[in-house]
């Protein structure tokens, strides 16, 4: 169901954009997983991020590891933003 939507937000036109002129299809698409890798996300443009949160709440920890993934992720996105604005 998840891929399903993925590929959805990847076939959005190039002309369905928001107001600053990101592109929808375009937007950063994190995939939690427990470490394998998903065939359904095959051909996706996807970050897999190795999720530890439910092993580090069995620890009674938060999760700092999943949440620094999902940062470099977004950040990533950023930065490939500001290029091509830069790029423009």
């Amino acid at each position: 169901m998840n891929a399903e939507i993925a590929q959805k937000i990847r076939n959005l036109p190039e002309t369905c954009a928001m107001r600053d002129g990101r592109k929808w299809n375009r937007i950063p698409q994190i995939v939690l997983t427990d470490g394998r890798r998903l065939a359904e996300y095959d051909g996706l443009d996807v970050d897999f991020v190795v999720d530890v949160t439910e092993w580090m709440l069995h620890s009674g920890y938060a999760s700092p590891v999943t949440w620094s993934q999902i940062d470099r992720a977004i950040s990533r996105y950023h930065q490939k933003a500001v290029a091509e604005y830069e790029r423009v």
